[in-house]
């Protein structure tokens, strides 16, 4: 039977009305999301650490046509991760020169590829409407609007894991066969944008599932394991291959130890760029629900109101085995991550695909589409990015901006004859080396630093808590120029002590 024979025309015309009109009104509404994190890309300098390490280690490769390991500094390899996000990096910088917007762009470009395969599952499972509003869910969360603009090996690798979820689901849904290639696409580029952790989380994943709905033989028959497999290895392998030829013992620091002694080894001293970030257990559900705002906070509230609860979370929908998926890549990162003091905020950034698919079913169920209140909450983080520039736009000196870009400015404008370089105290961050890498020195400790004032060095830079915590006798020796991001710029006012 036509399931609309029942239905009056002049009701199916409105109906078609009204989601042309919820089409398009979310259309613009995506627009507007995209146009902000676009326009802001190149508003506010590169923050420290990350941003500005990942910035100049693309810029070193970009300078040096050293494209197989990436420098840290000039002598030192970075042996963290592998090099795909240094890479668009570089390619960037060589289409739009050096910049922070060039710097930027790349994982802007991610950000998009991303949302598109969020529409391609969520389409065909509740529509185009529904597909829609899953893309509006993803590109509004915090973590991904804010990965969307930033310097770091994060959005290749959740563009790398959506594009291994979402071919598998559409590979199995009777999709294209095109994306049975597409999954090993997707390896191939979460193998180099993070390392084993990308293939490990979405097989886990994915294994899960195929056990729990016994699709075996299923799988063995709609996917090319074997050209597939063939492929990715052609794509990856040699890269590590060249990476331990050219710098023996990569391999052992970062399968041993960043993969395993760094999550297992609450105590692991080993890491050769900086202190892993050690939290509680089950740290990563608070850094989930804090990544997934404000969609996070909404989906909890529909869970507690009765009501709302009943229509959305109804026991039917959970029988769907494609439901059962999305439950699965959205839990399977936080329930890795719970076994570990050594997390990040960005580690769930790979489920916030599968959440924002979630979500985009469940306020479709609702009804939803054409609410005022998902207008405001998808407003609410691209907002706050834009008051963030601003506010960073009337004070660039701010405390909270962790940047030297300011501090080398003034630096710049001192107008001593012979002013030599200027000396960080007791190390220089990573957006020194990016917009300065010439112009400083350091002095790594109290002794180091006296000696520099004796011999007649000018200029110092430091910490407000490095230069509060120096001995009253040796920030006599100094004069205030300026306080920019917590740093001091200090001019020396005396030569060698006798």
């Amino acid at each position: 039977m036509n399931p609309n024979a029942l239905i009056k025309p002049s009701a199916i015309t409105q109906t078609t009305a009204d989601e042309t009109k919820a089409f398009r009104m979310l259309l613009c509404l995506l627009a507007a999301i995209v146009f902000v994190r676009l326009i802001t890309l190149g508003a506010y300098p590169l923050f420290d650490n990350t941003e500005a390490r990942y910035a100049y280690i693309g810029k070193l490769m970009y300078e040096t046509g050293n494209w197989v390991t990436p420098m840290v500094t000039h002598s030192t390899p970075f042996w963290a991760k592998p090099p795909l996000s240094m890479w668009a990096v570089a390619i960037s910088y060589s289409v739009f020169g050096v910049s922070e917007f060039s710097a930027r762009f790349p994982f802007f470009v991610m950000f998009i590829a991303t949302g598109w395969l969020v529409y391609a599952a969520a389409a065909p499972m509740f529509g185009r409407l529904g597909g829609l509003l899953s893309v509006v869910v993803f590109s509004s969360s915090g973590l991904s609007f804010y990965l969307a603009g930033g310097v770091m090996t994060d959005p290749a690798l959740i563009l790398g894991t959506t594009l291994i979820m979402v071919s598998f689901m559409l590979c199995m849904r009777g999709g294209h066969p095109v994306w049975g290639y597409m999954f090993f696409a997707g390896l191939a580029i979460a193998l180099l944008a993070k390392g084993p952790i990308g293939a490990v989380l979405p097989g886990i994943a994915i294994g899960s599932w195929v056990l729990w709905h016994r699709k075996w033989a299923e799988i063995w028959r709609k996917m090319p394991w074997i050209k597939g497999t063939a492929l990715t290895a052609l794509v990856v392998i040699p890269w590590y291959v060249l990476a331990e030829i050219k710098t023996p013992g990569f391999l052992n620091y970062f399968i041993v130890g960043e993969h395993f002694q760094r999550y297992l080894d609450k105590g692991w001293h080993g890491d050769m760029y900086g202190a892993p970030r050690i939290h509680p257990l089950g740290t990563i559900w608070l850094f989930g629900l804090l990544a997934g705002l404000p969609w996070s906070a909404v989906l909890i509230f529909i869970g507690i109101k009765p009501n709302l609860r009943r229509k959305a979370f109804s026991s039917e929908i959970f029988r769907d085995e494609w439901v059962r998926y999305l439950v699965l890549w959205i839990a399977v990162t936080v329930l890795f991550f719970s076994t570990t003091h050594a997390v990040l905020i960005t580690y769930v950034g790979m489920s916030i695909p599968g959440l924002a698919i979630f979500a985009g079913y469940v306020f479709t169920r609702l009804g939803t589409l054409k609410k005022p209140w998902l207008i405001l909450a998808a407003a609410v983080v691209p907002l706050l990015l834009l008051a963030t520039v601003g506010l960073y736009a009337r004070n660039p000196s701010a405390a909270w901006a962790q940047t030297q870009v300011n501090t080398l400015a003034v630096f710049r404008a001192q107008t001593d004859l012979n002013k030599g370089r200027l000396i960080y105290y007791p190390f220089a961050t990573h957006s020194v080396n990016f917009y300065g890498e010439n112009e400083y020195d350091e002095a790594p400790d109290l002794t180091s630093l006296i000696r520099k004032i004796d011999d007649g060095e000018k200029y110092f830079a430091m910490h407000a808590l490095r230069y509060s915590s120096l001995p009253e006798n040796v920030r006599a020796r100094f004069e205030v120029v300026s306080i920019n991001n917590a740093t001091y710029l200090l001019k020396s006012t005396s030569g060698r002590s006798h």
